[in-house]
């Protein structure tokens, strides 16, 4: 957590989303929706995240994930159940283009593209998709909430209007 304030240029990539502004974790390595998170008393919690997908590097994207593992690890609520939503796919034209793709080759032939690492974005939802099955495995370990993964890649690449969501 003190990594944050000791390196914060090292750790621009963790920015923190849920508000209507750019923010960064605070002095102790949270984002400011986890006070709300880890003080709410009132029952269950169903919480829906996505890690985001600009991180530009793979390390920065695992890193990110390790921390998160690690504050769920620290904090558990078992009651609670995670859904960790994959990325989308991005698609060039996004905003102007209304016509699905009629195969995933024909995406991966027009509407791909390494320019804002969209290429990383499999190897992200990889990444979710262990740690949804790591926290499953670990039966003596995890005390924390019950955690599930929500795939949209594959159901999102061949909607062009689904990426602005």
């Amino acid at each position: 957590e003190t990594r944050f304030k000791k390196k914060k240029k090292v750790n621009e990539y963790f920015e923190c989303q849920g508000g209507p502004h750019k923010s960064f974790p605070d002095k102790h390595g949270f984002c400011p929706w986890v006070p709300d998170y880890l003080n709410y008393t009132g029952g269950k919690t169903l919480f829906w995240i996505n890690v985001g997908a600009h991180f530009h590097h793979i390390h920065n994207f695992r890193e990110s994930l390790r921390l998160f593992e690690s504050f769920l690890r620290q904090h558990p609520r078992p009651d609670d159940w995670i859904v960790l939503r994959t990325l989308h796919p991005g698609h060039r034209n996004c905003s102007t283009e209304f016509v699905p793709y009629p195969s995933f080759q024909e995406f991966l032939s027009k509407g791909w593209t390494t320019k804002y690492d969209w290429n990383t974005f499999v190897e992200y939802n990889r990444m979710l998709e262990d740690l949804t099955h790591r926290v499953r495995r670990d039966t003596n370990g995890w005390k924390g909430a019950r955690v599930d993964l929500h795939d949209i890649y594959w159901m999102t690449a061949l909607r062009k209007d689904g990426h602005p969501t």
